[in-house]
């Protein structure tokens, strides 16, 4: 159904560096083994470099104040990520013996700029020849509104193959649940499969079963990919596999995007609640 926390979505990191004496070659600061921020000071300058240690990816803004230092960049500075990128932001360069910096940050774990290719057509993620119910389309009237509007339910026997829509880095993983029920108690009880798209955009498979995923985070999947087998468990009615893409412009608030499915029909976007689709 989708009722569940994203929290590869919310974290957000703040740090602080003060003054750096000149003798100091190199200084790292970091927020939840997520993002670093690397001061590499060379001879006359401190490059400033951000390093994403998480596959998935992260946008962030820097704010400096600095004494007897020159830069060309306007701060604050808004900076982007992919998956263990790392990238030189600023330098600043010293104008006199005694100078000095300090910097505050914050970051959220996913690209705010991301824009859905709403021309890209996704695979049904099941089995080829195997076709499946759709339970709840867009707009569903149990849980597919507001920021889920778009999400499909496929209902499907616990233990189907479940294979990747599209193709992506898997950014999450979760599988330890064997929980599950038409209760919100069970909200945050599914298990579930996150993938990071080309263009930002996060493909969630839902409801899995315990120990059920055979992907791991950091891992790459072509489109078509064996991700792992379908389940019953956190608020759900009864097996089924809930998907659905998100986007988010500021790591907080997210939402789903209408996708179009490669049918033995053609492409079909938002299906008919109750209609059969069949992977061509």
């Amino acid at each position: 159904m989708g009722k569940f926390i994203k929290t590869y979505m919310l974290q957000v990191g703040l740090a602080v560096l003060f003054v750096l004496p000149s003798h100091i070659q190199a200084k790292m600061s970091c927020s939840k083994n997520a993002l670093c921020i690397e001061d590499v000071d060379r001879q006359g300058k401190a490059d400033i470099y951000a390093i994403n240690k998480r596959y998935n990816s992260i946008s962030g803004t820097i704010n400096v104040s600095y004494q007897h230092m020159q830069t060309n960049t306007n701060f604050p500075l808004e900076f982007h990520l992919k998956g263990q990128e790392k990238k030189l932001l600023f330098t600043l360069k010293k104008k006199t013996k005694a100078w000095g910096y300090n910097y505050k940050y914050t970051w959220v774990g996913c690209d705010t700029r991301a824009k859905h290719n709403s021309r890209y057509i996704y695979r049904l993620p099941y089995q080829k020849n195997k076709k499946f119910r759709v339970s709840q389309s867009c707009n569903g009237r149990i849980s597919h509104f507001g920021n889920f509007k778009y999400a499909i339910d496929f209902e499907m026997p616990i233990g189907t193959p479940i294979h990747a829509a599209r193709e992506g880095t898997v950014i999450t993983v979760k599988e330890d649940s064997n929980a599950g029920g038409f209760s919100k108690q069970y909200a945050n009880k599914a298990n579930y499969i996150a993938i990071e798209h080309a263009d930002g955009t996060i493909g969630e498979y839902v409801h899995l079963k315990q120990d059920g995923a055979l992907v791991r985070v950091g891992e790459k999947v072509l489109q078509g990919d064996f991700l792992g087998y379908s389940g019953n468990t956190g608020y759900t009615q009864g097996p089924h596999l809930h998907f659905g893409v998100f986007l988010s412009s500021n790591g907080k608030d997210f939402y789903s995007v209408p996708v179009k499915f490669d049918t033995a029909r053609g492409a079909i976007q938002c299906p008919r609640e109750n209609d059969y689709l069949r992977v061509p």
